[in-house]
């Protein structure tokens, strides 16, 4: 008996079971595709779970360990990749609450990421103006994002820094006709301190990566102006 055969043979009692009780056979396969279902989504979401736990285990020890040496530009560097590690746990930790899958909701990553942020150095006292239109982006992208943008109101939290009086970042956030807009803008020094050295080679590398076009201005709030191309399925 060939192997076709067999297989017939074998699948002849479920398909009698099928013929004489039809609604019952889809009912009992429609539960075992749901439990199926159910169990995938759960080993996902434990995955994921875990992935960002580790995240902010590896964060936690950078933040530690640059609180420990008496290197200050030791301790810079760990803090930046402590800040850079804590907004990849941003997104990851969003991309799995969103109910819309494949997108990610940027006007809740940019604030997340500011308030993380200015969390993180309750001494500079930065009031936050937010003003974010929803807008959606690939979900293959937030990872990109996420470190762009941090690393780039970081540099607006420490430009502030250098006024001696009470400061403000404000942030705006629109859909443009090809993609998504960002303006970040300090009450600092402007393009007197463009970011430099290693920060400027992430924004570089990032914003290549996501076609995008980063614009320093000369105007004395606006630090940095983001056009960030989306594809059309990923709108607000």
């Amino acid at each position: 008996m060939s192997q076709a055969e067999t297989e017939h043979k074998a699948a002849e009692p479920e398909l009698r079971d099928f013929n004489a009780h039809p609604e019952a056979a889809v009912e009992a396969r429609t539960r075992n595709l749901q439990a199926s279902l159910n169990q995938q989504a759960s080993l996902l979401h434990e995955v994921g779970h875990r992935a960002n736990n580790n995240l902010q285990l590896i964060s936690s020890l950078m933040l530690l360990q640059s609180r420990q040496t008496d290197d200050p530009a030791v301790a810079e560097a760990l803090k930046r990749m402590q800040q850079r590690l804590s907004a990849l746990s941003i997104a990851h930790r969003l991309l799995f609450q969103t109910t819309e899958a494949g997108q990610c909701d940027m006007a809740a990553l940019i604030g997340e990421l500011a308030r993380d942020l200015a969390a993180a150095e309750p001494e500079l006292k930065i009031a936050l103006d937010l003003d974010l239109e929803p807008v959606k982006a690939p979900a293959a992208q937030a990872a990109a994002i996420a470190l762009l943008l941090g690393d780039l109101i970081d540099h607006a939290f420490r430009q502030a820094r250098l006024t001696g009086r009470e400061r403000s970042v404000r942030i705006n956030l629109r859909r443009g006709e090809d993609g998504a807009v960002i303006e970040i803008a300090d009450d600092g020094t402007g393009m007197s301190e463009p970011p430099a050295g290693f920060r400027m080679t992430i924004v570089t590398l990032l914003s290549r990566q996501l076609s995008a076009t980063v614009g320093f201005a000369q105007r004395p709030r606006e630090i940095a102006r983001i056009d960030l191309p989306l594809a059309p399925a990923a709108g607000g």
